[in-house]
C-alpha cells in the first residue's frame, strides 16, 4: 500500500479528500500498469473508468480519467531515486519506515533489506511426503520428476519438497494422498515437537488441516482433536483429513 500511495501521491490532489474506495482503484490500476504484463493498458484504464462511474458520480469518473490519462503522460516515480535508504526500502517493499529501521539494528542492514524484498515474492509450492506413505522418498522424486515437475528439497522442512513446473494440485500423487500441499515453514511446528503415537493433541486452530494431519501421522493409538471458529473451515479439515478419520475428530 505504501508503493502505491507514493506513486499516486503527485497525481492526486486532495488526497486526504478523496474516498479511500477511489484511491483504492487507482492503486489497483497502478498495480496492474506496473506489475502485470497480460493486461492492456486501454483495458486497465476502461475497466477503472466503469467502476469509477458505476460506484461513483460523474465528477469522480471524470478524476480517475484524469489521474490515469496523468499517468500515462508523465510516468509514475521510480523509488529507486528516494536518498535516504530507510524511506527508500520503506517504499520499495511497503513496509513502515520504522519496522525497516527496528530490523536494521536487529538483523543489520542486508540481512533485513534481504527479507524485506523476498516477501515480495510469490511463495514457493511446497509439498510434504506423508509419512504414511509405502513409496520411498527417492521414488516420489522420480514419479513427480516423471509427471513433469522440477524438485528440490525443502531447505526449511525435513519432509518437504519444492516443485517448479506444474501445479502439485494435478499430480496422482496428491490425488492418490501420497503427498499433501503445506507450507514448508508451516511443518516446522509439528517436526518440532516430540509426539508419541498414543498422544492426545489438541489443534485448537488447525485449518485447513495441514499440520492437523501431519500430527495425526505421527499417532498410533492417540489421537488429534481439531478445533476452529468456523464451521466451514473445519468441514475443509474434515475433507482434507478424509485419510486419518480414524485419529482426528
Amino acid at each position: 500500500m505504501l508503493t502505491f500511495e507514493y506513486q499516486l501521491a503527485p497525481f492526486l490532489k486532495n488526497a486526504d479528500d478523496t474516498e479511500d474506495w477511489v484511491k483504492e482503484l487507482l492503486y489497483s490500476a497502478i498495480y496492474q500498469l506496473e506489475y502485470l504484463d497480460r493486461v492492456p493498458k486501454r483495458a486497465i484504464f476502461d475497466e477503472t473508468i466503469k467502476i469509477a462511474k458505476r460506484n461513483g458520480h460523474d465528477g469522480i469518473r471524470r478524476m480517475v480519467t484524469g489521474v490515469l490519462h496523468a499517468i500515462d503522460r508523465k510516468g509514475l516515480v521510480d523509488p529507486s531515486k528516494i536518498k535516504n535508504r530507510s524511506e527508500r526500502i520503506s517504499i520499495e517493499t511497503s513496509v513502515p519506515v520504522w519496522l525497516v529501521k527496528t530490523l536494521d539494528d536487529q538483523l543489520g542492514k542486508d540481512k533485513t533489506e534481504s527479507i524485506l524484498r523476498s516477501i515480495n515474492h510469490p511463495a514457493k509450492q511446497s509439498i510434504r511426503i506423508n509419512q504414511t506413505a509405502e513409496l520411498t522418498k527417492d521414488e516420489i522424486i522420480a514419479q513427480l520428476e516423471e509427471e513433469g515437475f522440477k524438485v528440490s528439497d525443502s531447505l526449511v522442512a525435513t519432509s518437504g519438497l519444492i516443485l517448479q513446473g506444474k501445479l502439485a494440485i494435478n499430480s496422482q500423487l496428491f490425488k492418490d494422498g501420497v503427498i499433501t500441499i503445506q507450507d514448508e515453514s508451516a511443518m516446522l511446528p509439528v517436526e518440532s515437537m516430540t509426539i508419541n503415537g498414543d498422544d492426545q493433541v489438541l489443534d485448537a486452530c488447525s485449518a485447513p488441516g495441514g499440520k492437523t494431519t501431519q500430527i495425526a501421522e505421527h499417532l498410533t493409538s492417540g489421537m488429534v482433536t481439531a478445533l476452529d471458529i468456523h464451521d466451514k473451515k473445519l468441514r475443509v479439515v474434515k475433507r482434507n483429513a478424509q485419510e486419518w478419520d480414524w485419529l482426528i475428530k
